[in-house]
């Protein structure tokens, strides 16, 4: 894992850093190939990125989904091509600084880059005004240099985090997953709920979603669950359980095959693959337990047809 700094604490570095500029939400395959150009100058590798989304929402009117990936999420998929990751708060001492200020006193004094990379559309200093042909004009006096990672396209459309969000809201996981080279996941403790499930015949643990996170469309999923080192195959449901609790808030509850064990208080992560069906109301509890049967057939077959595939972790 990186070594993961607080810009506002941090003094200087002593080495000299290729940095890669950017919010790397959902850590895509675009990302990826930005990331991979760090490697060319042979310095230390480092991203600079902020904890929360500019776009965070911030009132009912905000129509931001959330974040693909948690801040912890995040960084364990950084910390796969660098050695640091520096965090800056959205607040006014980063947002607020002219784009000539944050060069000199952020990317030169404090993290020492002799190479910057990111995408096209990076944008940054007070009100955004600062962009790649500044970073292009000003790279000899600062002494760094630049590469512009070129837009990835991908069956006619541009790669990006927005894309994914879009794509994961209208129930395409799949596809999503595809454009991250990853399974989209959740990931929390194991919460005791109403045991609704075992009484059912189908005992599910159940997890909440961290608020910064985005709640894919409501529904039932084939999943995968990783504990500890281990995975096991399973089927969730994503929502907030219409027919019996009319929850606030979503709820991941994941029925797990073969398995057993207790894990109330212990940390899980919840991996979607494919949608099998919307969140429904049922009428009665009997009508609710066929559902579910099915769901847990119908997702039986899809691990067997899987289990000796290539996929997604």
């Amino acid at each position: 894992m990186s070594e993961v700094y607080d810009i506002l604490h941090y003094q200087k570095s002593t080495e000299e850093q290729a940095i890669a500029l950017g919010f790397f939400d959902g850590v895509h395959l675009g990302h990826q190939q930005l990331l991979k150009q760090l490697c060319q100058a042979g310095l230390k590798r480092a991203v600079f990125t902020f904890k929360t989304h500019p776009h965070r929402p911030e009132n009912a009117n905000n129509t931001f989904p959330g974040q693909i990936q948690t801040l912890e999420q995040r960084i364990a998929c950084l910390s796969k091509y660098v050695d640091d990751v520096y965090l800056a708060p959205a607040v006014s001492e980063i947002m607020n600084l002219e784009p000539k200020e944050f060069i000199q006193s952020i990317l030169k004094d404090k993290l020492n880059a002799r190479l910057i990379v990111c995408g096209r559309d990076f944008h940054f200093g007070r009100h955004a005004s600062g962009d790649v042909n500044l970073l292009a004009e000003l790279a000899s006096a600062y002494d760094y240099k630049l590469i512009v990672q070129d837009d990835v396209i991908v069956d006619g459309e541009l790669l990006s985090s927005t894309r994914i969000r879009d794509l994961l809201k209208g129930r395409e996981i799949s596809q999503a997953n595809a454009l991250m080279g990853r399974a989209f996941a959740y990931q929390g403790e194991v919460r005791e709920g109403k045991k609704l499930g075992r009484r059912l015949g189908c005992p599910t643990v159940n997890i909440q979603i961290q608020r910064e996170q985005m709640v894919v469309a409501a529904g039932v999923y084939v999943s995968r669950v990783q504990i500890g080192d281990l995975i096991y195959e399973g089927v969730s449901n994503i929502g907030k359980n219409p027919t019996v609790d009319c929850l606030e808030d979503a709820l991941v509850e994941t029925f797990i095959y073969d398995f057993s064990k207790e894990l109330y208080g212990r940390e899980i992560t919840v991996l979607l693959y494919e949608y099998l069906r919307p969140e429904a109301v049922f009428d009665s509890l009997d009508e609710l337990k066929a559902a579910i049967a099915k769901d847990i057939k119908e997702a039986a077959a899809w691990h067997r047809v899987m289990r000796n595939k290539p996929c997604f972790f």
